[in-house]
């Protein structure tokens, strides 16, 4: 796949609007600045790591983590997703040294919950039914995004074992993002910089400002109408997909 790299389209808009080598710096600022938020949710700069819980079973958000996409457990060439839970609590459980451990078991109170033999059964041994609400406890199979923690971690059930797969978004700011820019993102960010050189600059009206504002949003749009393709197939095998056969008395 062929990509360019912001130092390329940087000197490319120099080159187009006949700018010395000097604005070479503020035209990067303004062509990093778009490819980041590009990166949010235009670009969708997703990545995927493999990492190791510790010995309270928690892992480090990577450096770049804007926000996530899939976590789950590694189970062969698959991955198991799990859920996010409200439950978990936000503070590190230490043990008598000091050092971070895990929570001790959960306890529930299903046990003590449920109804009593007699009042389940009737004499023939059957349920009378009229239990509800009864939920499992915990979900074993959920974690929690914890910002504030350690400069952020994942926490997960105590029950977790193996490796554990994150699919995130980065802020696309890694050095490796800057060199592997799409085809596509090119206009829009020589379109951004644009806008930005002349609203930083008291040499232009604000209808000059606004103009340039105008092409860099067509550019945009333009740029989420070729990644954000849908075909009449891709809605037909939605359709399908959730169309399927019922049991029939």
């Amino acid at each position: 796949m062929k990509l360019y790299t912001l130092d390329s389209i940087i000197r490319s808009t120099l080159l187009r609007k006949g700018y010395p080598i000097h604005f070479y710096m503020q035209f990067l600022k303004y062509g990093a600045d778009c490819l980041r938020e590009l990166s949010f949710d235009s670009l969708m700069n997703y990545r995927s790591v493999k990492l190791t819980l510790n010995e309270y079973n928690a892992v480090p958000l990577p450096c770049d983590y804007v926000d996530w996409i899939k976590v789950g457990l590694e189970n062969g060439q698959m991955v198991r997703p799990l859920a996010q839970s409200d439950g978990y609590n936000r503070l590190n459980n230490f043990d008598d040294d000091g050092n971070k451990a895990l929570y001790a078991t959960p306890t529930t109170l299903a046990e003590n919950s449920l109804p009593l033999y007699e009042e389940a059964i009737n004499v023939n041994g059957e349920s009378v039914g009229r239990q509800f609400g009864f939920r499992g406890g915990n979900n074993p199979n959920s974690f929690k995004i914890l910002r504030e923690r350690n400069s952020g971690e994942i926490q997960f059930d105590i029950s977790a074992t193996g490796d554990i797969i994150l699919d995130y978004i980065s802020d696309g700011m890694e050095s490796d993002a800057a060199t592997s820019v799409h085809p596509y993102a090119m206009a829009s960010i020589e379109a951004y910089i644009n806008w930005q050189m002349k609203e930083h600059s008291r040499a232009y009206a604000p209808g000059d400002r606004n103009m340039a504002k105008a092409q860099y949003d067509h550019e945009h749009k333009i740029l989420r109408s070729r990644l954000m393709s849908f075909s009449l197939t891709d809605l037909r095998r939605v359709l399908q997909q959730n169309y399927s056969g019922t049991i029939k008395n």
